[in-house]
């Protein structure tokens, strides 16, 4: 029923070809590899991305090369994009085509989750409970709500989308122009949880349905931005509302 679509970086990497102070952080993907063995999702679902930002494999850090090894070991397929940042690595790695054919929902994590150990049971339940039947959602809010205005949304450390609407918001995305723009004006945004969030809003007008309470939780800080410290996007993001 589920494939899970998980996204990282070497955050070294990404700090020294931006030109931003050197990363002395976790790393943050051996601690969601962690969380993630403690849950009900099994690990042959389960594909990792890694935006090797248009450099060698080799080139990354040895501590992230061995968290994804780690991930291989595992069983967990382990896939190197090209993304050269995070809008185009999760656009890339939600095109990619599935690899069940029972597959009706892609969850997406980022990589510095922690993770409800019981998270498909506990999905699942919530989509069943679902009027209309759901085609966003999201697994990590700080929103304690059954819906989300689309508009006040962003962050993606969890989200889930039903196959199908999946292929037609990539479409929206990918002619976001003459889609959003042109006929709505709706602002563009190189960040890929805006890109949806407008689409949503404008195209799709469904509800973002919200799972109460979160079955994801965001354990990075600011070391874990890829962008600078100071810039809006830096920082912490956590909810309250995980359920434990």
């Amino acid at each position: 029923m589920f494939e899970i679509k998980l996204v990282t970086a070497d955050r070294a990497q990404v700090r020294r070809k931006r030109g931003l102070e050197e990363y002395t952080g976790v790393e943050w993907l051996d601690i969601t590899l962690d969380n993630l063995l403690k849950t009900d999702i099994p690990l042959d679902r389960v594909s990792i991305y890694n935006d090797n930002q248009n450099f060698n494999h080799g080139d990354q850090s040895q501590v992230h090369i061995d968290a994804l090894n780690r991930a291989q070991s595992l069983g967990i397929r382990v896939v190197q994009n090209r993304g050269n940042g995070f809008a185009n690595s999760a656009l890339e790695s939600l095109k990619e085509p599935l690899r069940f054919e029972d597959t009706k929902y892609i969850i997406f994590l980022e990589d510095d989750v922690d993770i409800y150990p019981r998270i498909l049971e506990e999905t699942t339940k919530w989509i069943n409970s679902l009027n209309p039947a759901l085609k966003f959602g999201l697994l990590f809010s700080i929103y304690d709500t059954p819906t989300v205005e689309p508009l006040l949304y962003s962050c993606s450390q969890g989200l889930i989308f039903e196959k199908d609407s999946l292929k037609e918001l990539i479409h929206v995305i990918e002619n976001y122009d003459e889609m959003l723009t042109k006929p709505y004006g709706a602002e563009n945004s190189e960040m890929f949880d805006m890109q949806m969030s407008r689409s949503i809003a404008y195209h799709f007008k469904c509800p973002l349905y919200n799972c109460t309470p979160s079955v994801v939780q965001h354990i990075g800080g600011l070391e874990s931005s890829w962008v600078g410290v100071d810039e809006p996007c830096g920082g912490i993001r956590n909810t309250q509302h995980f359920k434990k």
